[in-house]
């Protein structure tokens, strides 16, 4: 089964992607901040990560770099999920070799589950 961090300090976004995910059938841990995320991934590489930017205590390209810094988990596949849609924070996520951006704003479900397909392959 493929598993699936979601890292977001808003639980009103985090909690309903965890949800839809288990619903597909992956298995999803999920993180508040970035030091939090740090913890999941330190117990368990997750075989793909969903993960906002803007966060308290450690922001997701603070984690981002934390993560491809790291030889064990360099080449797991980051989609960033975020409201940010330009900016310096955002371009140096990419530079930092994220695998997808999908606005917050603006993705379906349907757009999720293509990108988690696409990175990790299917939930079974």
């Amino acid at each position: 089964m493929s598993e699936v961090l979601v890292v977001d300090d808003a639980e009103n976004c985090r909690e309903p992607l965890v949800r839809l995910l288990r619903l597909m059938g992956y298995e999803v841990s999920s993180a508040a901040s970035g030091l939090e995320a740090l913890a999941c991934v330190r117990q368990h590489r997750p075989d793909a990560i969903l993960l906002d930017l803007m966060m308290p205590e450690m922001d997701g390209v603070s984690f981002l770099r934390v993560l491809r810094a790291s030889e064990a988990w360099r080449d797991v596949p980051v989609i960033v999920v975020s409201a940010i849609s330009d900016g310096a924070m955002l371009h140096e996520a990419s530079d930092l070799g994220i695998t997808r951006m999908l606005l917050k704003s603006r993705f379906t479900g349907d757009d999720l589950l293509d990108c988690l397909r696409e990175v990790c392959g299917s939930a079974a």
